[in-house]
């Protein structure tokens, strides 16, 4: 995916879409009947976060203390 998001020449819904249709499906699918730890949860948000920056092109918070995940959220509201 990491050349996708890289290298493609769509928009960012587009990819945005893409990833809600690949790898959110599937991440909900296969989780359905277990519970999973908190450990577990935040993991999984931290992969979430991880695409959306990547899809953005945003840096990552150590090196870039300006884009909070707040505000890779607020940027894609818009």
């Amino acid at each position: 995916m990491e050349l996708f998001w890289n290298k493609a020449n769509t928009t960012i819904k587009w990819k945005l879409r893409v990833m809600h249709a690949i790898i959110m499906s599937k991440r909900l699918y296969s989780m359905e009947t277990i519970e999973l730890t908190k450990s577990e949860v935040k993991r999984l948000d931290t992969f979430h976060m991880k695409c959306l920056r990547r899809i953005l092109q945003v840096p990552p918070t150590h090196i870039d203390r300006e884009w909070t995940n707040k505000k890779v959220i607020e940027h894609l509201e818009k």
